[in-house]
């Protein structure tokens, strides 16, 4: 609700007829343009540059990623020993190929329709580095033993 003195300020800017209540309204859609601009540009008059494509996919292959890597761990520590190696060669492969094909579809259902960079260097770099993890922690474990 506006305050008893905003009241009386846009009552006498309308007072002077139709042209005043036209400079009144332009006024203040300017300053609603203005406190528009101010939210969305954190301040500032220049427009904030969007976030670059490899970035913002990250955000989506990279949670692919985390799980892939949960997995691998879980399945390292409740895989009988001798049967190790065959669910390294199964999950090892298909499961950061499953990661980088559920990250491609999401970034397209996410991003909209059309063409949209979905950076596959940077899904397959971070959907392979679970593998890596993986393969570098059962290495340190069996040097170590």
């Amino acid at each position: 609700m506006p305050q008893a003195a905003d009241q009386v300020l846009a009552a006498q800017a309308v007072t002077g007829g139709p042209g005043a209540i036209l400079a009144a309204l332009r006024q203040a859609r300017s300053t609603a343009d203005a406190a528009d601009a101010t939210m969305i540009n954190d301040g500032s008059r220049r427009a904030t540059a969007p976030w670059r494509p490899w970035a913002r996919n990250l955000l989506v292959y990279g949670p692919f990623a985390a799980a892939v890597l949960i997995v691998q761990i879980v399945l390292y520590l409740v895989a009988p020993s001798g049967s190790l190696p065959t669910y390294a060669l199964l999950c090892g492969l298909s499961m950061p190929v499953l990661a980088f094909g559920l990250g491609w579809i999401t970034i397209g259902f996410v991003y909209g329709p059309g063409k949209v960079d979905r950076t596959p260097i940077v899904g397959a770099i971070a959907c392979l580095t679970p593998v890596l993890l993986t393969c570098m922690g059962v290495g340190l474990l069996a040097f170590f033993r």
